[in-house]
C-alpha cells in the first residue's frame, strides 16, 4: 500500500474519532466576530440551562478549512465583589462615664481612615443605642454615627450579636465612642478596620412564581420561588414589609433532584445557606454560586405571628470566560455532558501576562449538536457497533499492507 493511501486511511480514522469527540456534547453556539488573539465570552443563562453543576462541561471548538479539530483554551472568571480589610492599630486611651453617659475613646496613631469598628463586650442581652463621634484635637467633636443601634441576644433560642459599628470612611486621630444606659457595659476587645469593596457584575433575575406557606404543625414560613429556566445564583435578599422588631432563624435550600414513585414525585432538597432574619440588618444571604430552578425559603417563627414578606430579589455574579484562539477557524462554544471533566489549560497559570481589555465575542444561536449538519457531518454508520468494526477493520488493512510492504523491501 503506498503511503499517500496510508494517509488517506489515517484522515479517515482521525475524521471518525473527532466526530465522536464532539458528538459527546449536546449543544453548540457559533461564536462571531473573532478578530484577535484574545477575547471574552459572556456565559447567558441558556448555558446554565444545559450545563453541569459545575460547569466542568464547557470547551471551544474549532473547524478548520481542512476539517481538522481544534481546541482552544480558556479559564472561567466570575466576575464577584471582592472585599479588601485591613486591621487599622489603635490605641483604647480613655475609659469614663458621666450620669448615664459611658464614654470610651481611641487613638490612631497612624492617621489612617477607617470605616468599621468591631466591639465585644462582657455582658450578653442588652439593647443599646450608641454615638460615634471624631476629633483632631479631642476639643471639637464631630458626629460620624448617631442614635446606631447595637444588640446582643443569649438564651435558648438565639446567640446573636450586632455590635458592629459601619460608617463612612472617616480620618480623624481620635474616635469617642458614647452609650447611654442605667448599666455600664465593659468592652473586653475591640477591633478597628478600613473595608475597601470593589464591586462585581451581577445579573438580576426575575422570579416567575411565589408561593408562600405556613406550616402549623412546625410554626414555620415555607416560600417556594421558581424561576423560568435555570439560573446560577448567588445571593438572595429577603425583604420584610412589618416595621417591629423580629429575630428569625432561616434556611435556604434549592430543588437539586426530583424522582417519580408510585406515590407521585419525590423532591429533593439541598441547603444553600442558613442564618438569622432579623430587623438589624440587610437581609442578603449570599451562597455558592448554584445553578438552580427552583428555591425554597424557610423561615421559623417560633412562638411569633408570621412575618409579613415583601419582595425577594435574587441574583448572580456574571460568568465569562477569557479565550486564546491561535488557529484560523470555525469556533463554536460546547456544552451538555455530564461525564465531562475539568480542563487543564495553560492559561489559567499566566492570567497576569493576558490583555486587561478584550472584546467580547457574540454568541450565535443554541443548537442540537445531534442534528447540526455544519458543525459535525452524519456519520457514516449511527451504530456504534458498526462504527467500531469499521475501525478495527481499517487498522488491520492498514496492519496488513505495511507489513507486505515492509516483506517486500
Amino acid at each position: 500500500m503506498s503511503l499517500k493511501n496510508n494517509l488517506l486511511l489515517f484522515g479517515l480514522l482521525l475524521s471518525l474519532a473527532t466526530s465522536a469527540q464532539l458528538r459527546q456534547y449536546k449543544y453548540s453556539r457559533a461564536l462571531n466576530g473573532i478578530n484577535d488573539q484574545w477575547h471574552s465570552i459572556v456565559l447567558d443563562d441558556k448555558i446554565f440551562d444545559h450545563t453541569t453543576q459545575n460547569l466542568n462541561d464547557i470547551r471551544i471548538y474549532g473547524i478548520t478549512a481542512e476539517s481538522d479539530t481544534v481546541e482552544a483554551p480558556f479559564f472561567l472568571q466570575v466576575k464577584a465583589e471582592k472585599r479588601e480589610r485591613k486591621a487599622v492599630t489603635f490605641n483604647q486611651i480613655n475609659v469614663s462615664s458621666e450620669g448615664q453617659n459611658h464614654y470610651f475613646t481611641f487613638e490612631i496613631p497612624s492617621l489612617k481612615a477607617i470605616n468599621e469598628i468591631s466591639l465585644d463586650f462582657k455582658q450578653r442581652n442588652f439593647d443599646q443605642r450608641v454615638k460615634l463621634e471624631g476629633s483632631h484635637s479631642q476639643n471639637e467633636w464631630y458626629t460620624v454615627l448617631d442614635d446606631y443601634r447595637i444588640l446582643s441576644i443569649d438564651n435558648d433560642l438565639a446567640d446573636y450579636q450586632f455590635t458592629k459599628l459601619k460608617f463612612p470612611s472617616s480620618n480623624y486621630t481620635y474616635y469617642r465612642l458614647r452609650i447611654t444606659s442605667p448599666q455600664r457595659l465593659e468592652l473586653e476587645s475591640a477591633s478597628i478596620s478600613s473595608i475597601n469593596i470593589i464591586p462585581g457584575e451581577s445579573t438580576e433575575y426575575t422570579i416567575r412564581k411565589m408561593n408562600i406557606e405556613e406550616l402549623d404543625k412546625t410554626n414555620q414560613t415555607q416560600i417556594d420561588l421558581s424561576f423560568d429556566q435555570r439560573v446560577r445564583l448567588n445571593t438572595i435578599e429577603v425583604n420584610v414589609a412589618d416595621s417591629f422588631d423580629y429575630y428569625r432563624p432561616i434556611q435556604i435550600e434549592y430543588l437539586s433532584d426530583s424522582v417519580k414513585t408510585e406515590k407521585g414525585w419525590v423532591y429533593r432538597y439541598k441547603k444553600l445557606t442558613n442564618g438569622v432574619l432579623n430587623s438589624m440588618e440587610l437581609n442578603k444571604f449570599s451562597f455558592r454560586e448554584t445553578t438552580l430552578k427552583k428555591i425554597r425559603i424557610l423561615i421559623d417563627n417560633q412562638d411569633n405571628e408570621p412575618l409579613k414578606i415583601d419582595e425577594l430579589p435574587a441574583s448572580g455574579f456574571v460568568h465569562e470566560l477569557i479565550c486564546r484562539f491561535t488557529a484560523e477557524a470555525d469556533y463554536y462554544l460546547v456544552y451538555g455532558n455530564a461525564n465531562a471533566a475539568r480542563p487543564n489549560y495553560d492559561i489559567a497559570r499566566f492570567k497576569d501576562k493576558i490583555p486587561q481589555e478584550l472584546e467580547s465575542l457574540k454568541l450565535g444561536a443554541e443548537k442540537e449538536i445531534s442534528s447540526e449538519a455544519e458543525l459535525i457531518q452524519e456519520p457514516l454508520f449511527k451504530n456504534n457497533i458498526w462504527l467500531w468494526v469499521t475501525i478495527i477493520s481499517l487498522i488491520g488493512i492498514l496492519g496488513w499492507f505495511s507489513l507486505k510492504m515492509l516483506k517486500a523491501d
